[in-house]
C-alpha cells in the first residue's frame, strides 16, 4: 500500500466519522421527539397504541390498526 493510499484511507475514515457524528446528533433529536410523543399519548390517550407492536416493529399502527 502506498503512502497516498494510506493517506486517502485515513481521510475517508475521518470523513465517515464526521458524517456519523452528524447523523448521531440528528438521531438523538428524533429519539427524544419519539419519547415525547409516547409520553404524551400515555398521559392523554392511554392504551392508544400497542407497546408490543412498537417493541417488535418500531412503529405505531394508526387508529385502524394499520401502519401509515
Amino acid at each position: 500500500m502506498t503512502k497516498d493510499e494510506i493517506t486517502a484511507l485515513k481521510q475517508r475514515y475521518n470523513a465517515c466519522a464526521e458524517e456519523g457524528s452528524t447523523m448521531w446528533e440528528r438521531l438523538e433529536v428524533l429519539a427524544e421527539e419519539m419519547k415525547d410523543i409516547r409520553r404524551r399519548l400515555d398521559a392523554e390517550a392511554p392504551g392508544s397504541y400497542d407497546p408490543i407492536e412498537l417493541l417488535f416493529s418500531g412503529r405505531m399502527g394508526d387508529e385502524m390498526g394499520e401502519d401509515e
